[in-house]
């Protein structure tokens, strides 16, 4: 399960290179499920969203740390989100980019 508490954890590709730093959980309003984690790639750089399903929560040395599904390519490649607030066009551009079926 993802929390808050991974706010600021590197989350890392399936070979275990750094893709940026967990920023923030979106959750979506009608349903209260999380189903995004938004990365940060730099202090200056744009931010994107991963879908929470491609996302691991691995426990070791008693320190928390997240894989990612995905290759840092594709991550790093997704479009930009730059407000707070997920708006519909920006879903459903996310949602086409990383394949899947939109329900809602």
């Amino acid at each position: 399960m993802l929390d808050a508490t991974l706010i600021g954890t590197k989350l890392v590709d399936r070979e275990g290179g750094v893709i940026g730093t967990i920023d923030d959980l979106v959750v979506d309003p009608g349903s209260l499920v999380c189903e995004w984690v938004k990365i940060r790639f730099g202090i200056l750089r744009d931010r994107t969203l991963v879908p929470i399903r491609d996302i691991h929560v691995d426990h070791v040395d008693a320190r928390r740390s997240a894989s990612c599904a995905l290759s840092r390519s594709r991550v790093r490649s997704a479009p930009p989100v730059h407000d707070r607030n997920l708006d519909a066009a920006t879903r459903h551009r996310l949602l086409r980019y990383y394949g899947i079926d939109d329900l809602a």
